[in-house]
């Protein structure tokens, strides 16, 4: 979807109108977080921007967590570097495109759902699946990794499959609830 459309989408929004056409056209998360941020500066790509590089900046972070937590801290430190001097990082960074806001949803749900490995906690949980969820109406190529992590959970805590079963459907309701509040947005809109 053309960098414009969000732009033109997000200021819709920031104005209080509800495009609800174009719902099923691109991924209606990104507008929404566009037009929070137009809503407090100014309707400017260029502010977009600086907050996705931070965003950026962010994901390398979590990749130095993720790093250190599957390998070392040496390999964190090497991966984060190698991400913070990625080309197609830092290029989808400047553009106002969904791509680096899915990269922190995605980044962030690993990250929690790692942490549900050592710390098994419905809540962390939820927020995977909420994580997930956003990153779902965001970009939809994480389709497989929300299945593979539904089946995770599950292969993870199967000592006890009451707690498996728990967590499961933690995952589930946290990706079905950004669903949920999208579509109930669309149908009042389209109501009107």
């Amino acid at each position: 979807v053309d960098p414009s459309l969000y732009h033109e989408w997000a200021k819709e929004l920031a104005k209080g109108y509800w495009p609800g056409y174009r719902l099923l056209y691109g991924h209606p998360f990104y507008p929404y977080i566009v037009s929070f941020i137009y809503r407090l500066f100014a309707a400017d790509s260029y502010i977009v921007a600086v907050f996705q590089c931070l965003s950026g900046a962010l994901s390398s972070v979590l990749i130095y967590f993720i790093g250190k937590r599957l390998f070392s801290s040496v390999a964190g430190v090497i991966a984060s570097l190698l991400a913070a001097v990625y080309a197609p990082f830092l290029f989808y960074e400047c553009l106002m495109v969904p791509n680096a806001l899915a990269i922190i949803l995605n980044l962030s749900a690993f990250l929690m759902l790692l942490n549900v490995l050592d710390y098994p906690n419905i809540r962390r949980t939820f927020l995977s699946g909420l994580l997930l969820g956003c990153s779902l109406i965001t970009n939809s190529g994480v389709v497989p990794f929300i299945i593979l992590s539904f089946f995770w959970v599950i292969f993870i805590l199967r000592k006890s499959k009451k707690t498996a079963f728990k967590h499961a459907v933690c995952i589930l309701v946290g990706v079905i609830f950004p669903l949920a509040m999208i579509s109930l947005k669309h149908f009042t809109a389209e109501g009107r």
